[in-house]
């Protein structure tokens, strides 16, 4: 079936949160929703679509004996109804692998295909099929089918050696970005076991695909400690977008990464601004209180580039005390920005800084009367962020209370405030 292998494969996230991997579901309830296998079996061959998908579903829930019936349905003529009884094949568990193991010879590709998908989902409970896995990996020539028989390969524990190389080819594939997905998504759900793939995977971080890049940066992720050395030495990368990810994920592993900081202050120095500015946030995020992690934040507030202000903006949203010395740049900012959502990442990351903003609240308290409606209710929700530190600001936000654009803000303000630790509440 010409094409059906790429269309399969866009629909298997959806395939794959209905399947339980790695589960033998040998349940034979006797009946489902009041009737017996037999019905739904005759259902499975009828010729009503959305009856046939729901016999799919509900022979998922007997046991091996709804095995070849379910084998058969991977050859129905409507994708929805093929890829329910691959979904149901996974949920039989290891009573499906026999038949899914022969199913990987079929002549229909797309029948190969849900046949290795299935056998993914099931994990080591289907390490009897490597075997045949093996030989149709070897004899397979459709890049997508062969990508799903490296995954159900590698996801049996055995057969590494011939299914890594497919999954790694599969990233650097210059073709189909659904291809790359796939490969890159197969590889995070080795863990650590990927760890192989590292060098086709960092390059992966340039790929243009949003879908590719999310599930690379997942299999790295996955992979751990032993990701931080090769990561530390893509912060010298020719592309930049491969700089910029490779500080991301470092700050992602958190204290884990902590010998990647004196690359990462190397970075706050890149030719690129988004560079310097994910590079000080992993600083913050893995050692808090390295100099010049904040600096390098302060001035990306100021950047033409919205994104780096709103990286930059986020950062210092969830630096919390360590982002006291940019109070008064955010301040500013806050006044400035014309950006709604960097507006509220300025105003949390003030908020974040609490009493140590307290040097702000003349200005904020200025900015009460600013023209700007989005920039007076920013200002109140910082003063009420403040806290007790703020209360040199009631008398402006009581008379504030009779702004009606900005009435809310100035509530909660006013409430924080009074009821700041150690204030006692007014009745």
């Amino acid at each position: 079936m010409k094409g059906a292998p790429v269309i399969a494969s866009v629909a298997f996230a959806c395939l794959s949160s209905m399947a339980i991997v790695g589960c033998d579901r040998v349940k034979d309830p006797i009946q489902y929703k009041g009737k017996d296998k037999s019905y739904w079996i005759g259902m499975l061959e009828g010729k009503d679509v959305d009856k046939r998908q729901e016999a799919a579903n509900a022979l998922g829930h007997f046991d091996a004996n709804a095995v070849p019936p379910l084998v058969k349905a991977l050859r129905d003529t409507d994708g929805r109804v093929r890829m329910q009884a691959a979904s149901s094949l996974a949920e039989i568990g290891a009573g499906a692998v026999e038949a899914l193991a022969e199913a990987l010879a079929d002549k229909d590709a797309e029948t190969r295909h849900l046949a290795a998908h299935a056998l993914g989902e099931i994990g080591e409970a289907a390490i009897s099929a490597a075997p045949a896995l093996k030989r149709a990996l070897r004899n397979e020539t459709k890049a997508a089918v062969r990508v799903e028989m490296a995954r159900a390969l590698c996801g049996t524990g055995s057969g590494f050696e011939e299914g890594m190389p497919v999954l790694v080819n599969g990233v650097a594939s210059a073709g189909d970005p659904k291809l790359r997905e796939s490969s890159a998504e197969a590889l995070a759900e080795l863990g650590p076991l990927a760890e192989p793939a590292l060098p086709a995977l960092i390059d992966a971080l340039a790929d243009p695909s949003e879908g590719v890049l999310i599930s690379v940066r997942k299999a790295i992720w996955g992979v751990g400690p032993k990701a931080v050395a090769p990561l530390s030495a893509a912060l010298k990368d020719k592309e930049s977008r491969v700089r910029q990810w490779a500080a991301a994920l470092l700050g992602d592993l958190g204290q884990d990464a902590k010998i990647a900081v004196p690359a990462l202050r190397e970075a706050l120095s890149d030719e690129a601004a988004m560079v310097r500015v994910v590079a000080a946030q992993a600083i913050t995020r893995i050692e808090p209180g390295v100099d010049g992690a904040v600096s390098a934040l302060i001035k990306g507030l100021s950047d033409k580039e919205r994104m780096v202000r709103w990286q930059a903006a986020v950062a210092l949203r969830y630096a919390g005390s360590q982002a006291k010395a940019a109070v008064s740049e955010l301040v500013e900012r806050l006044k400035a920005e014309v950006d709604e959502e960097i507006r509220r990442y300025l105003a949390g990351a003030l908020c974040g800084i609490g009493e140590d903003a307290a040097s702000a609240v003349p200005d904020l308290i200025d900015m009460l009367g600013h023209d700007d409606a989005r920039v007076r209710a920013s200002a109140a929700m910082v003063l009420g962020g403040i806290g007790a530190s703020a209360k040199d600001a009631l008398p402006a936000l009581e008379e504030a209370r009779k702004d009606e654009e900005i009435a809310s803000e100035v509530e909660a303000a006013i409430e924080k405030i009074r009821l700041a630790p150690g204030d006692t509440p007014k009745s």
